[in-house]
C-alpha cells in the first residue's frame, strides 16, 4: 500500500493520509508540492475543510530562514503580551506546532484563488529546486493563503 502511494505521490495524483488515532485522529489530503494544480486546491478547499499547506524540508527551511510560527510568537510577545497567552504550549498531539508563516507569490492577486495558491506552492517549489534561497522575499509575501509547515527531521 506504501509503494502504491509513493507511486501515485509521484504521478501527481492525491493520496489520502490517516494520522493515528494517538495524534490527530484525522484524514489529511497530500499531494507533492511540485506536482500542485488549481484542481487539486479545489478538491482540497471544498472536500479537505480548505487549510492549504506545504510542508517544507528542514534543511530548506534553515537555508531559506523560515521559522516556526511559535517561535515569532515567543519573539513578538515582548513587544506584544498577548502573543504570549495565544503560544501553542498544551496542544494535545506535539511538543511544537509545524506551521510557519503563510506566503502568496508576489504575482499573485489576492492569493486566495485555487489558481493563485497552485502558483505560489509551484513557484515556492522552482526556488526550492532552484536553491535561489536569497531570492525568497523577493518572490514572497506575507500574510498570505499558503501555509508553510516545517516538516520534523527525518520524516521527509
Amino acid at each position: 500500500m506504501l509503494e502504491k502511494a509513493m507511486r501515485d505521490l509521484k504521478n501527481g495524483k492525491m493520496v489520502l493520509v490517516y494520522d493515528s488515532d494517538d495524534r490527530e485522529g484525522e484524514v489529511d489530503m497530500v499531494v507533492a508540492s511540485e506536482k500542485i494544480t488549481p484542481t487539486h486546491i479545489k478538491t482540497m478547499r471544498k472536500d479537505g475543510g480548505g487549510l492549504i499547506c506545504t510542508a517544507i524540508h528542514p534543511d530548506l527551511c534553515n537555508s531559506i530562514g523560515i521559522p516556526f510560527m511559535v517561535d515569532i510568537l515567543s519573539h513578538a510577545s515582548e513587544k506584544y503580551p498577548i502573543l504570549k497567552g495565544l503560544y501553542p504550549d498544551d496542544i494535545p498531539y506535539d511538543e511544537k506546532s509545524s506551521f510557519s508563516i503563510t506566503i502568496n507569490h508576489r504575482n499573485t492577486f489576492t492569493g486566495i484563488t485555487d489558481n493563485d495558491r497552485a502558483h505560489t506552492i509551484k513557484k515556492f517549489v522552482d526556488l526550492c529546486i532552484g536553491k535561489r534561497f536569497n531570492d525568497f522575499t523577493k518572490e514572497f509575501r506575507s500574510p498570505g493563503h499558503v501555509i508553510l509547515l516545517r516538516a520534523s527531521e527525518g520524516l521527509v
